[in-house]
């Protein structure tokens, strides 16, 4: 369109200083493309610390890619290789044999999520052509491609073989729906497409990498492929705060899926229940948004711009035309088959909203945190029981008035489901933390494989099936 020309013609003022305290070492210059960017930006770094930042001030990061899937592929089994010479997995995700020889899932790229230790498993196939399938969250199983032994990891990796982490994805993209993509795991080998960050808290780490705050600048940094260390290192990670307790607890929630998980999240002390169906999910990563939002230093214009065109209905984002409207690196793709008033972008400004109000009450940020986690008896924020579209104050970039649906409150909480599975309310949260400490320390202690918790009868190797028959009420395996 010959009027393209015209704005190609606009130019934005980035001054010097901007350079500097966006990419002090590096020096680069990031792909801003209006004002409004360059003052969200502004605002995010001016409080915030680096991801590389190694000073006491710092998170105290430490970058490592672990395997090498071809230098190192001498290191590995396959998965179906294993399974046909004997080995069967455990409930701990671990494979073992007669011979009591443990192999540890080898993670990729593909199979990490946001907050999902295991988003995708290995079906068939190798490289480009392999197949893999999505698990959901009540069906929750490790499934690899490649495993290792465990003796070799401890070798290899004398360090850090049992240390958690933050495991993110590598091949990544500034116009998908999301840019990082991290979650946080136990001591478990990952390959260099799943590069691992160290932290004294990985819970707490996830959470702000997870955040359409940091995806926001992740976005304006990633010119290629790959989110390598030199991308990342000068990303801002929000201060760190009396509120990081706050987030690991919402974090092992969001994590909690698997007695694979016990050694992470039995140490956050949270005892609430693990999220696991949409609603509630959905609900405790809009206050994870929310609580990180308010850290950055963001008002609720900015949030709104970060999250401009995602009360779109779902007709138009289904318009291929239309959607070239929009802006390429916008998040207006998250959940864009689902009614407005029900995706974790919109519901996230909501929360938002909702927290802003808090502090404004209580007279401080960290006063008016507090109190909002601290509703509705320590559970935080609801979803609200309707929603009005038109009330948000979203923008939209492209003309497109609001039709008589978006002004009408719809309801949500309702359409959500219930927040918790029958099986996980046959314990209270108090007991299922207990069992999960438990699990913990049968992994820590190194655990043959073999024995058995304390709760459960004689186990032997878990097989893979759509509906367990006997269930922690934490962690969504078969005894």
């Amino acid at each position: 369109d010959l009027e393209d020309w015209a704005a190609a013609l606009a130019t934005l003022d980035y001054p010097a200083e901007r350079i500097t305290a966006f990419s002090p070492k590096s020096m680069s210059v990031l792909e801003i493309r209006s004002e409004k960017d360059l003052e969200v930006l502004t605002k995010i770094y001016a409080n915030s610390v680096l991801l590389g930042d190694e000073s006491e001030d710092g998170w105290g990061i430490k970058y490592a890619t672990e395997f090498h899937m071809t230098n190192d592929s001498k290191l590995f089994i396959g998965r179906d290789k294993a399974e046909a010479n004997g080995f069967e997995p455990d409930q701990y995700g671990r494979w073992v044999n007669a011979e009591g020889e443990v192999l540890l899932p080898l993670y990729e790229g593909r199979m990490v999520g946001q907050f999902d230790f295991s988003e995708k498993g290995w079906v068939s196939g190798k490289g480009r052509t392999a197949v893999w399938r999505e698990i959901p969250w009540d069906e929750k199983e490790i499934e690899p491609q490649y495993l290792m032994p465990a003796q070799t990891y401890a070798s290899e990796r004398p360090d850090s073989c049992s240390r958690s982490r933050v495991a993110f994805m590598d091949i990544a993209s500034a116009t998908n729906q999301r840019t990082c993509i991290a979650t946080a795991i136990p001591g478990l080998p990952c390959g260099n497409s799943a590069p691992v960050l160290f932290s004294v808290s990985p819970l707490a780490l996830s959470a702000v990498l997870n955040s359409f705050a940091y995806d926001n600048v992740a976005r304006q940094r990633c010119g290629g492929l790959h989110l390598n260390y030199f991308v990342i290192e000068e990303t801002p990670l929000s201060a760190p705060t009396p509120s990081r307790a706050f987030l690991e607890g919402l974090s092992a929630q969001l994590h909690a899926g698997h007695r694979l998980m016990a050694p992470l999240v039995a140490s956050s002390m949270h005892h609430r229940r693990a999220a696991l169906n949409y609603g509630e999910r959905v609900r405790l990563r809009c206050i994870a948004d929310a609580t990180i939002t308010v850290l950055y230093g963001l008002a609720y214009a900015d949030l709104a711009w970060i999250l401009r065109d995602c009360d779109h209905p779902s007709d138009r984002l289904r318009d291929k035309a239309f959607c070239r409207a929009l802006d390429p690196k916008g998040f207006w793709r998250i959940d864009k088959d689902r009614d407005p008033e029900l995706r974790h972008t919109v519901l996230s400004l909501a929360a938002f909203d909702d927290l802003q109000k808090a502090i404004a009450v209580a007279g401080s940020r960290d006063a008016g945190i507090e109190a909002w986690c601290a509703q509705n008896d320590g559970d935080g924020w609801m979803l609200p029981e309707t929603l009005c579209i038109a009330d948000l104050g979203l923008t939209r970039t492209v003309n497109v008035e609001y039709d008589e649906r978006s002004k009408t409150p719809q309801p949500v909480r309702s359409r959500m489901g219930e927040r918790f599975l029958d099986w996980q309310l046959a314990q209270t949260p108090e007991e299922s933390w207990a069992e999960c400490e438990r699990h913990a320390e049968a992994i820590m202690g190194g655990m043959p494989p073999e024995a058995t918790d304390k709760t459960t009868p004689a186990a032997k190797p878990a097989t893979r099936q759509k509906k367990p028959t006997t269930q922690s009420t934490l962690f969504n395996t078969a005894d």
